[in-house]
């Protein structure tokens, strides 16, 4: 285990190299440099830029080395995979690769799975299907709505556009985008439920894959809180031989789940991360349960044979 006694932390930011949306955003709103800025600025000591399925960032950082001249803490390689477990659609981090293995991550076969060769025409065929699903039950939308710009996130804009028509009212099972994502798309009971997994890589092919580059790159459980899954407890234990830690503390986690993801990792023999899952402006580095208590490196449990951006053990 490694020791790295009081520092605050965030193992989970996003660039604006992050691909798809997030509650309506169409990606992370701040450059590399920005983000080193910022977390130089709130005290971070730790930092992961964990962008959605690809490792942009460390590219970028490969090339222009200089930047790292705006931060003075310790950097961890990271990257946020969107995959599925037997259909569940969950997302897995990778932690402590190499820089110069960034370009070996980015090809995973995974990440080059979530990115799709068409991303856009991906996202219009699933605004397709919502359609569908809207005429069914009777929902109203323009005919004419679709999206133009990569890298937006379908779903989500579509979410949007059906909430702000007040002739739904009173129609929709969702009051927001966290509610249609994590409570209908994700849910095979809604009417909304869309298969992502048809689209996806496996965890176990992600496990497999990323161990072959480096056996010492820790895969992670991110967010485990919004998942359409009956039981945590359960998932954890079905997925423990394709992850090497959890993400115990997350913005969306209240201090009752922290606890318990605490305690399953202890059990399992889990490391622990946390991370605010930073995407905008509006949100605040390091901290965790909607932005009401702080990351400390005294709170989680990090692996002594994780690498930093230099190649050497944190």
């Amino acid at each position: 285990m490694c020791y790295v006694q009081n520092m605050k932390a965030d193992f989970h930011v996003h660039s604006a190299f992050s691909v798809g949306g997030v509650l309506g955003k169409p990606h992370a709103s701040e450059s590399v440099e920005q983000i080193l800025e910022r977390a130089e600025q709130e005290g971070i000591k730790m930092l992961s830029i964990s962008d959605h399925d690809n490792t942009l960032a460390y590219s970028y950082i490969l090339n222009n080395p200089q930047v790292l001249d705006k931060f003075s803490g310790r950097i961890v390689p990271a990257v946020e995979a969107n995959v599925h477990y037997n259909g569940t659609n969950i997302h897995a981090m990778l932690y402590g690769f190499k820089l110069e293995d960034s370009e070996r991550i980015n090809n995973l076969t995974p990440l080059v799975k979530a990115r799709g060769e068409n991303l856009l025409k991906r996202q219009q065929e699933r605004i397709e299907k919502l359609k569908r699903i809207s005429d069914t039950l009777g929902i109203v939308y323009d005919k004419k709505f679709t999206i133009t710009q990569d890298g937006l996130c379908g779903h989500d804009s579509f979410c949007e556009h059906v909430l702000s028509k007040p002739e739904n009212v009173g129609k929709l099972s969702f009051s927001d985008m966290r509610e249609f994502y994590y409570d209908n798309l994700l849910n095979e009971q809604s009417p909304w439920y869309l298969n992502f997994s048809e689209d996806l890589g496996s965890l176990q092919e992600l496990y497999d894959e990323v161990k072959k580059v480096d056996k010492n790159i820790i895969v992670s459980l991110c967010h485990i809180g919004q998942y359409a899954i009956e039981s945590r407890s359960q998932f954890i234990r079905e997925v423990r031989p394709y992850i090497d830690a959890i993400e115990v503390m997350h913005w969306s986690h209240i201090r009752a789940l922290q606890e318990e993801c605490c305690k399953l990792a202890d059990e399992l023999g889990l490391y622990k991360f946390g991370g605010s899952d930073f995407h905008t402006q509006e949100q605040k580095l390091g901290m965790w349960d909607n932005s009401k208590r702080e990351i400390n490196t005294d709170s989680l449990r990090l692996p002594e044979n994780i690498y930093n951006i230099h190649g050497k053990k944190i």
